[in-house]
C-alpha cells in the first residue's frame, strides 16, 4: 500500500468491503421458479434450494453454472460471480 506521499508502507491492512453471498431468498426468487441464462435464454434452470438450481437433472450454484455456461459460449474464464447472469 502507498500513503499520500508516495511511500511504501510495509505490513499495512486493506480493509475490503464483503458483500454477503448472493441467496435466493435475499433476491426474493422462490424455491420452483425458474431461472434463464441471460447471454443464452434457451438455457433455463430451477431453483432447487436458497443458494441452488438444477440442469439437465444435477445441482449446480449460480456461479458454476454460469461458469459453465461461459466456456460452452467460447469464453476461456476459471471463475465468474453468476448472480448477475441470470433472470426470472
Amino acid at each position: 500500500m502507498i500513503d499520500e506521499q508516495g511511500k511504501v508502507l510495509e505490513n499495512a491492512k486493506v480493509e475490503r468491503s464483503l458483500r454477503a453471498p448472493f441467496t435466493f431468498s435475499s433476491a426474493r426468487i422462490p424455491i420452483g421458479a425458474e431461472i434463464s441464462f441471460t447471454r443464452d435464454e434457451s438455457k433455463k434452470a430451477k431453483v432447487v434450494s436458497d443458494k441452488k438450481a438444477e440442469y439437465m437433472g444435477k445441482k449446480y450454484s449460480l456461479s458454476a453454472l454460469a461458469l459453465m455456461f461461459l466456456n460452452e459460449l467460447g469464453y476461456n474464464m476459471e471463475s465468474r460471480a453468476g448472480a448477475g447472469l441470470f433472470q426470472i
